[in-house]
């Protein structure tokens, strides 16, 4: 047996020992690698693998094994403010119920004028005020000072998807000149000029038809 593959995956071993199932990977971590279960034929002489338990945390332990960050809720009982997240990394890990964990998602990127999708209402809102209030970032679609907007209207940037015009969607155009008008219509393509297609006309901006008069007045390009 290898020692030191011991020493570091020592919960597993022991987990192993008493006959409990394990998982193991042929490192590096790559995109055409994958886990395999173990559970009585794994070598602990051979050190290039990752070893984890398998258990109802499986996931996230799979997750953590390949670097990325595990992530406990933190719920606040104020009935205004959304559960937040924090990234765990303590020794017992996973003594939570699933429900407490997730896998820390990738970065989104917006911005002020973006339209973004709304979950729980499934309807899309235009970003007005990014900001940030305790370990979340927030944004809204109301342009006044965050300690002033109410939790009705303000969303964990996390939990928000980007709208992207699909091919066949009603939605509006205008160019950046326009002052006057908009066209209603429906989405064609995406021109190599990254100009918006509508009946075979390009435009330098498309929103949703959730969009109105008074946001028009004051959108920039998306």
């Amino acid at each position: 047996m290898n020692k030191k593959l011991i020493k570091k995956y020592k919960a597993e071993f022991e987990h192993f020992l008493n006959g409990g199932s394990i998982s193991t990977y042929p490192l590096p971590f790559d995109k055409n690698g994958r886990w395999h279960e173990d559970n009585h034929s794994f070598d602990w002489a051979h050190p290039g693998y990752a070893v984890i338990i398998n258990d109802a945390h499986v996931e996230f332990r799979k997750a953590q094994a390949e670097g990325k960050t595990i992530q406990l809720i933190v719920k606040h009982n104020d009935g205004c403010s959304q559960d937040s997240y924090v990234n765990y990394t303590g020794e017992c890990m996973f003594e939570y119920p699933l429900n407490y964990y997730r896998i820390k998602p990738d970065k989104p990127t917006f911005k002020v004028g973006d339209w973004v999708r709304i979950p729980e209402k499934l309807h899309l809102v235009k970003i007005a005020t990014l900001f940030r209030d305790g370990y979340t970032n927030y944004c809204s679609d109301r342009d006044i000072k965050p300690y002033k907007i109410h939790c009705s209207h303000r969303w964990d940037i996390n939990n928000v998807t980007l709208w992207k015009p699909t091919i066949g969607e009603q939605c509006v155009f205008w160019n950046n000149n326009d002052t006057a008008f908009h066209v209603v219509s429906t989405y064609e393509d995406l021109r190599e000029d990254l100009r918006y297609v509508q009946g075979g006309a390009g435009y330098d901006n498309v929103a949703p038809l959730t969009f109105n008069m008074d946001q028009y007045n004051n959108t920039e390009s998306l």
